[in-house]
């Protein structure tokens, strides 16, 4: 019983990679005494295993898609006939270090003042050197210091714009608040932010009350 002839097609050792991205490796398979999709493919990187007992497509073809850390340089795939011979090709491929997204809360300020009866805008600013920003997600928490609560998540916008730009608006009760917020790429790295804010009362009219003259008093020129 011949084993099965296994070869990593589509990467060679030393391709680079970046952590954490989506990866997807194709391997040829060939058997002299079973038909392709009577054989199974199994996908490890490193001592994980991505893709798990993968049929062989019709064409002596095996995908597998993963994402990989940067000690998981070396991804193997195993075919195994049905009379359990086995076949295997390895790939060391070259996994750089990505960077995690960068966010900045632009509103509301620590300095601003705000009002119960007022809206409070929040906005945050995110960026990504491998990612755009369409493709990153913002999380958002609020927590009432003033209470001591714990932080619950806050149903806000998550999806930036073109320009990195996400937000809207709190209606806040007077007291003193903590806004959070986190970004979060396509592999998995998250950088969080905050502010702490007052918010006081409900936002009044100003008075104003004619001092002087008096109502009738007649002025005459010399």
């Amino acid at each position: 019983n011949a084993e099965p002839d296994v070869d990593i097609a589509s990467h060679e050792d030393g391709t680079v990679v970046g952590e954490g991205m989506l990866v997807t490796i194709l391997a040829v398979v060939d058997d002299a005494d079973d038909a392709e999709e009577n054989l199974i493919a199994t996908w490890t990187a490193g001592e994980r295993t991505v893709c798990d007992a993968t049929p062989v497509s019709d064409f002596g073809e095996t995908v597998c898609s993963m994402r990989l850390s940067e000690r998981e340089e070396t991804v193997t795939v195993l075919v195994q006939d049905p009379r359990g011979s086995t076949g295997a090709d390895a790939v060391r491929l070259d996994v750089a270090p990505t960077d995690a997204p960068v966010i900045n809360l632009l509103a509301p300020l620590a300095s601003g003042r705000y009002y119960s009866s007022l809206g409070v805008e929040v906005v945050a600013e995110v960026s990504d050197s491998e990612d755009l920003a369409a493709d990153l997600v913002v999380e958002w928490t609020l927590q009432n210091a003033s209470l001591e609560t714990p932080a619950e998540s806050v149903d806000l916008p998550r999806t930036p714009d073109a320009d990195g730009r996400v937000g809207g608006f709190l209606d806040l009760e007077e007291g003193i608040w903590n806004i959070g917020a986190s970004v979060t790429d396509t592999t998995d790295k998250t950088t969080s932010t905050g502010v702490q804010i007052t918010v006081g009362g409900p936002n009044r009219s100003p008075s104003c009350e004619w001092v002087s003259p008096d109502d009738g008093l007649v002025w005459t020129a010399d």
